[in-house]
């Protein structure tokens, strides 16, 4: 096979094959001239063609891999067809959007666009007509349509936050006065035996506890016996 062959690398690179060698193109010289050299590592074996790929007019080095099969390089000419046919499409389906896109704005409607004119500038040239104009037409009230009242929520950006925070505040407040109206004795007394225990350390405050537990139980298991009070009748005195 002493003949080019141009195909296209892994990378979409251009590349030929000459005498069953596989070459990818390294450079263009200032006369045109193009340089293919061998992909493969240490292997130094390049050639250079005229610029219309027609004839190998230099070749220098020797190969060190062995030549291409007939099946490889049938492998090369179908992908290269592969990607032609690729290229191909995408170059005709931009073509279909650009004539969309033309046909589209071709066929929209012109929009004509007027500058208003007040009528000041109308009525400059003729003053006549304008104090005819404004005997002839009725006065009109504008009537004003109200509005109803929305409902402003605030953000926590504007404020909102400082003024959900002082209304719980002040609802807590109300809370506790209103639990404080409603303690009695046992209440209170229960605050002030918390009090006292978190004054000891742990231990002592587990041993108190477990004593006024125990005193509790006793005294609902055995209730003390409340005995009516003596009550002392007085009879007169027999005369």
């Amino acid at each position: 096979m002493s003949c080019l062959k141009m195909v296209q690398s892994k990378r979409g690179k251009p590349a030929v094959i000459y005498q069953r060698y596989f070459y990818t193109q390294l450079k263009i010289l200032n006369n045109h001239n193009i340089v293919f050299m061998c992909p493969k590592k240490n292997c130094y074996a390049s050639i250079k063609t005229d610029p219309h790929l027609y004839s190998v007019i230099e070749q220098r080095g020797e190969h060190k891999e062995p030549q291409l099969t007939n099946l490889q390089i049938e492998n090369y000419e179908i992908k290269n067809i592969a990607r032609n046919n690729k290229a191909k499409k995408k170059h005709t389906v931009r073509e279909n959007i650009s004539t969309k896109q033309t046909a589209e704005n071709f066929n929209m409607p012109i929009k004509m666009e007027y500058e208003s004119v007040s009528s000041t500038e109308m009525n400059i040239n003729c003053p006549q007509e304008e104090q005819i104009h404004q005997e002839t037409t009725p006065t009109k009230k504008k009537n004003k349509t109200i509005l109803p009242k929305k409902n402003i929520e605030l953000e926590p950006g504007h404020g909102g936050a400082n003024i959900t925070e002082t209304l719980s505040i002040m609802r807590t407040i109300a809370e506790n006065r209103n639990n404080i109206s409603e303690k009695d004795e046992c209440d209170i007394y229960g605050e002030y035996v918390g009090k006292k225990l978190k004054s000891f350390d742990k231990r002592t405050r587990a041993i108190l506890q477990n004593q006024i537990n125990n005193l509790i139980f006793n005294m609902e298991m055995n209730p003390p016996i409340v005995q009516p009070p003596n009550v002392m009748y007085l009879t007169p005195a027999n005369s």
